[in-house]
């Protein structure tokens, strides 16, 4: 039986980080319901029917193919779409599918060889398409993993301008936190907190909450700290973190009340 993995990547449920040093084993984004996954296949299979790469001789591979993708099912996915561009597909989307599927794989350089072809696909085709959009997100983190960071991190910084992908904001984040640069770190982990996506997990929400309890710790900034320390509670009760470092601010607050007040005390 396939396993399936939720994947896209252009919307983002995140990858897991083993430690701080390295962030992301890979991506297994985008986890949605059986209707939306219909809704893009027949949306991406349409897209691709009305351009000018489709034929009859491998239409049928490319909406097997399409269909398997969205469903999570990339064994199948791949080897339909593979028969589509065996046979002569030039079509950008299905391009770009085999991309995400290589690089979900971790096979870098073939995922790299796609996107490129996808790109330049993008130029005469489906320009408007959700994944030319996207593009330098995507093509900037391949290039992260496959390890040529110098160009991917500009793709990465600039996509993330506008961007309301939880996984590009928490990776330069986390790039940026590792780096030392707090502001940068503070400002990327606040805009992902704020994305409302139910791909994005408790225990992720509770790992930038914790993150940015510290970095306002580091800065001296008891508000900030209490805030965000507040909302890693909310979401987990037991976490002995946010429960030694709430106690700690508040009892500096009742100190400032004290020396407060014996200070009018002496001006009396």
């Amino acid at each position: 039986m396939t396993k399936k993995v939720p994947f896209e990547a252009s919307l983002t449920h995140f990858v897991r980080c083993a430690t701080f040093s390295i962030f992301f084993a890979f991506l297994a984004l985008f986890v949605t319901n059986t209707m939306a996954q219909s809704t893009l296949a027949t949306s991406d299979y349409a897209d691709y029917a009305s351009s000018k790469h489709a034929r009859s001789t491998y239409n049928e591979y490319v909406k097997e193919g399409v269909g398997a993708f969205h469903s999570g099912d990339y064994d199948m996915a791949q080897k339909n779409l593979y028969k589509a561009f065996n046979l002569g597909c030039e079509s950008p989307i299905v391009l770009f599918q085999l991309a995400l599927i290589n690089e979900y794989q971790k096979s870098y350089y073939s995922a790299l060889e796609f996107y490129q072809m996808a790109k330049s696909g993008f130029k005469s085709s489906n320009s408007g398409h959700r994944y030319n959009q996207n593009f330098n997100e995507n093509y900037g983190r391949a290039l992260y993993f496959s390890g040529k960071k110098d160009e991917a991190m500009p793709l990465l910084k600039a996509s993330a301008k506008k961007s309301k992908s939880f996984w590009l904001l928490k990776m330069l984040g986390m790039l940026a936190y590792e780096g030392g640069d707090t502001l940068n770190a503070t400002s990327y982990f606040e805009r992902a907190v704020r994305i409302q996506s139910p791909e994005v997990t408790q225990e992720e929400l509770v790992s930038i909450y914790t993150l940015l309890g510290r970095l306002f710790l580091n800065k001296s900034e008891r508000d900030g700290a209490l805030r965000n320390y507040t909302k890693v509670l909310e979401l987990d009760p037991n976490n002995e973190e946010a429960k030694n470092y709430i106690s700690r601010i508040r009892k500096t607050y009742e100190q400032d009340k004290m020396l407060k007040m014996f200070d009018n005390i002496g001006e009396m």
